[in-house]
């Protein structure tokens, strides 16, 4: 399985808490000048942006590449981006043990609230397939897994990844897969 890039911003004053709300998504960063052509979207209800490019770096990548591909990514002389949270523990995830929070329903983490509050996926389906109108305004999502910021505590060189095909997060190791960004906006 291939973790894919969705891009994203988060502001550094976010505090990390479990989301339950449904976002609405405002489009900036328009890539003409004037035009309804959005490069990402915020969520007034997360405060966070997301690039609405759910592929930008168009390749596979281990995770610290990724971390490194992210920092340094500038959209239209926005910087400052990083890879999405996974918040550890999560009392919303299905299971619990000492490795971690993980499966299905994870909302407090920032994938989990994109891909369930958002974007209106259910698990364990893809989100390609069970989504809402929210889907539609980012591209190349991919049913894949993507990197998280978050370090598996249990084993360094591993990480939290999120799986945008089911709507489960898990730690993975550092193999190729894809990224979504996040930063301060």
């Amino acid at each position: 399985m291939a973790i894919k890039s969705i891009i994203g911003v988060i502001c550094t004053c976010l505090a990390v808490a479990a989301f339950n709300a449904s976002a609405a998504l405002n489009g900036v960063l328009p890539a003409t000048p004037g035009g309804s052509d959005f490069q990402a979207y915020y969520d007034d209800v997360a405060d966070l942006t997301w690039l609405a490019d759910a592929n930008a770096a168009g390749a596979d990548m281990t995770w610290i590449s990724a971390k490194n591909w992210a920092a340094g990514l500038n959209v239209a002389g926005i910087t400052g981006w990083r890879l999405a949270d996974t918040l550890q523990p999560d009392a919303s995830c299905d299971s619990q043990d000492a490795s971690g929070s993980y499966g299905y329903n994870c909302t407090g983490s920032e994938m989990g609230n994109l891909f369930y509050n958002v974007l209106g996926g259910s698990a364990p389906s893809s989100i390609t397939v069970v989504h809402n109108a929210n889907y539609d305004l980012f591209s190349n999502v991919q049913a894949d897994g993507y990197w998280t910021a978050t370090e598996w505590a249990r084993l360094e060189s591993n990480a939290w990844m999120f799986v945008m095909g089911s709507g489960s997060q898990h730690p993975f190791n550092d193999k190729d897969r894809s990224l979504l960004c996040v930063g301060c906006s």
